[in-house]
Parts: structure tokens; sequence; C-alpha cells
């Protein structure tokens, strides 16, 4: 029964975290001590990493949204992948499902995921990775 709500929070985090960093890509600033006749290069690798990406993300935001719709049941996370498609395809046009509620709705309400804009907000990490990954 619970499966649902850790899916649909599964493949929300998945897009959001493809978006963010498709458009962290796209909006990375030109090094200033690049010559002008590679910064075009640059942008082109930077795009070219950038898109992959933000076709998952779009791919994430569409599962999530086909396994609402064939289920035929709508949780936060669904409303959540809505909103961020709505960004990429402003035309969708939301399925109208009776909000779902289970136990694993109520057990996740205790874990705070934060909303997508607290998500965005987190801070960088200050420790650089060790070797062995400890």
């Amino acid at each position: 029964m619970g499966q649902f709500e850790w899916a649909t929070a599964a493949l929300f985090m998945i897009g959001k975290i493809n978006k963010d960093f498709a458009e962290a890509l796209f909006s990375a600033p030109i090094p200033d001590d690049l010559p002008p006749e590679q910064q075009d290069l640059y942008i082109v690798r930077l795009e070219e990493l950038a898109f992959p990406l933000k076709k998952k993300s779009i791919n994430a935001f569409e599962a999530n949204i086909d396994k609402g719709k064939a289920e035929k049941k709508r949780n936060k996370w669904l409303d959540f992948s809505y909103d961020e498609l709505k960004t990429y395809k402003p035309e969708i046009v939301e399925a109208k499902y009776e909000l779902y509620t289970s136990e694993a709705a109520a057990s996740m309400s205790a874990v705070d995921f934060g909303s997508p804009k607290q998500i965005q907000d987190l801070p960088a990490p200050t420790a650089e990775p060790t070797e062995g990954g400890s």
C-alpha cells in the first residue's frame, strides 16, 4: 500500500535533482580567464551535459504523473511533479483525482523532505570527499 507514496516521492526527487543540475549547467558563468575563441566551445560543452539531464528530469516527472494516472491517485509528490513539469510544458493539464493518503503518507510526514524551494536552498557540502568514501 505505502509503495505509491515512496515511489512518487522518489520519482519527484529524481526529476528535481536532474532539473536543478541541468539549470546549474545552463546558467554556469564563463570563466573570466577563458580566451574568447574557447568561450563558445565551453558553452556548447555545458549544453551537451545539460540537455540529457533536462530530458531525464522531464521523463521522471512524466513517469510520476503517469503512475498517478494509472493508479487514479494523487499526492503532494504528484502535485510537485506537475508544478515542475509545467516549467517545461505549460500546456499540461493535471488529472483530478482525490488526494491519496495511507500509513506510508502518514509516516512520511514525520520525515521532513522539505519543499522544493527548501531543497534548492540546502547549503553546499563543506568537507571535501575522501578516497574510499569515508
